[in-house]
């Protein structure tokens, strides 16, 4: 059973796609040409969470809770 907090949900493949969102984010902004203060209220919490559901991924990959890919832990192709 999954535990509380970002280790339940967090998966590789979930965290990777955080992370283009928080670069590709950045990269509009700046092309925006927005400042400091207009991005920090809209990139620090996603940084904050992008950083958490690292953590936990891999804390989950070490513990071996990170399901298989396509689904058939015991098979070989």
């Amino acid at each position: 059973m999954a535990g509380p907090g970002f280790r339940s949900f967090s998966t590789i493949h979930l965290t990777s796609t955080v992370w283009v969102v928080l670069l590709l984010a950045t990269l509009l902004f700046l092309s925006l040409q927005w400042s400091l203060l207009q991005m920090g209220p809209v990139l620090v919490p996603l940084l904050l969470v992008a950083l958490a559901m690292t953590v936990a991924t891999i804390r989950n990959h070490r513990e071996g809770q990170d399901p298989p890919r396509d689904g058939c832990a015991g098979s070989s192709r």
